[in-house]
């Protein structure tokens, strides 16, 4: 539906970004990858969209998803 399209797609794309940034370093998941990624996200992404503050936990899942699927 388009309310889960809305909570899934930011997530989704930072993980997305991430494989970017990381990918090279990080060719797949590990315990590493996701401090720095739990970091990043409670720093910047807590409040975004409306104000609506996501947890790491909430959303570290759908980041994985992003992160394993995309392409380097």
């Amino acid at each position: 539906t388009d309310a889960s399209w809305d909570k899934a797609e930011r997530p989704l794309m930072y993980g997305v970004g991430a494989r970017t940034q990381y990918g090279a370093q990080h060719q797949g998941w590990n315990d590493e990858l996701e401090s720095s990624l739990r970091t990043d996200w409670e720093s910047s992404h807590q409040g975004a969209g409306g104000g609506i503050q996501r947890s790491w936990n909430d959303v570290k899942r759908v980041v994985r998803h992003g992160y394993e699927k995309a392409r380097q």
